[in-house]
Parts: C-alpha cells; sequence; structure tokens
C-alpha cells in the first residue's frame, strides 16, 4: 500500500516535469517508460527504482520491473530531492551526486542507448530513511483509527 502510494507520487513528479498542462498524458508516459525498452539509440528514456549503487559519475538502478539499468550522470544532470507526499516540484531542493546512496528511491529521465543504460538529463530523489519515517507516521495514524473505532469513537 505505501509502496504504490509513493509510486503514485513519483508520477505525478514525473508529470509535473515532462509537462504541467499534460499531467495525464505525461503520467501515462511515466508508465510505459519502464517496460518499454528505447526504440532508437537516442530515444527518451526513463527508469524509476531503488539506487543499488553509485560509483563514480553511475549509479546502478533496480528498477520496480527487476531490471537492472546503469544511470550516467553528467555535469548538467539536475538532481533534486523531494519529500515523500510531496505532490510537485516546487519545493524540490537541488542536491548532488555525492547525496544519492544505496537504498534511495529514483525517477530517472534521460537519452537511452542501445545497451540499456540511461544518460540522466534529471534525476528525483527520495531518500530511504525519509520513506521509513513516513510510512512509520501513517502506520502509527493507522493505529491510532483502528484504536479508536474499536473503543466506538
Amino acid at each position: 500500500m505505501y509502496l504504490r502510494r509513493n509510486l503514485v507520487i513519483v508520477l505525478a513528479i514525473c508529470a509535473a516535469m515532462s509537462a504541467p498542462s499534460l499531467v495525464g498524458l505525461a503520467g501515462a508516459s511515466c508508465l510505459q517508460s519502464e517496460s518499454a525498452p528505447p526504440a532508437s539509440a537516442s530515444s527518451q528514456a526513463r527508469a524509476m527504482g531503488t539506487v543499488k549503487a553509485v560509483a563514480g559519475d553511475r549509479i546502478t538502478l533496480g528498477t520496480d520491473s527487476g531490471a537492472e539499468v546503469t544511470v550516467l550522470v553528467l555535469d548538467s544532470t539536475r538532481i533534486v530531492r523531494v519529500a515523500p507526499g510531496q505532490k510537485d516540484l516546487q519545493d524540490a531542493a537541488p542536491i548532488s551526486l555525492q547525496d544519492v546512496h544505496a537504498g534511495d528511491r529514483i525517477l530517472v529521465r534521460g537519452i537511452g542507448s542501445a545497451g540499456g543504460a540511461v544518460q540522466a538529463t534529471s534525476i528525483v530523489l527520495m531518500k530511504q530513511l525519509d520513506i521509513a519515517a513516513k510510512q512509520e507516521q501513517e502506520r502509527g495514524l493507522a493505529e491510532a483509527w483502528r484504536g479508536r473505532i474499536s473503543q466506538g469513537r
């Protein structure tokens, strides 16, 4: 339930990044990107998942579908951090590649290559600790409501 909610939030952020006036269409393209391989050597690509490793200017990403993607981060790549539950990129904080660690969730947009790698133009990150704190907060709220319901309030 929590992962599905975070996925919806990340898709909304992807839509906002793509074209704010076309939220529905951009969100649909985010859904297609992970399962559809790049059509040509220089096509647009998106990948979403959990960071497995960061080495130099490369991120190894484990996608939600189970595939592994190598992400090449350039000096021009825009990397931002969002909090879980954030609906858009308005309050996103710019960060550097050194702030990306294994276990973090990222959404990558860029140019796909024939080998399955992605040359990133933008990366949206949610820190693993932020996600865990949000899930714990939601569990606490759910337990409080269950307690109130069982007491008849």
